[in-house]
């Protein structure tokens, strides 16, 4: 299936989609900017509307927040 098809993403997929690390995906993910989910608590799967809305601005603001306050 092609990627802009599905509704779930893994961690590599949704590096791709976002064009960051899979290690930048963790810390996006640690810092809860996406709800994630562990299906037999292996895997971690994101998602896709919940990348549209962080790339069309919906979730950007909490990461700026977060750079704010680390500055």
């Amino acid at each position: 299936m092609e990627t802009a098809e599905k509704k779930f993403f893994d961690m590599g997929e949704a590096a791709k989609y976002l064009g960051v690390t899979i290690s930048t995906l963790y810390r996006y993910i640690q810092n809860k900017e996406f709800q994630h989910f562990k299906p037999g608590g292996k895997r971690i799967y994101i998602m896709r509307s919940e990348l549209d809305d962080w790339i069309t601005g919906d979730k950007k603001s909490k990461i700026e927040k977060i750079r704010i306050k680390r500055n």
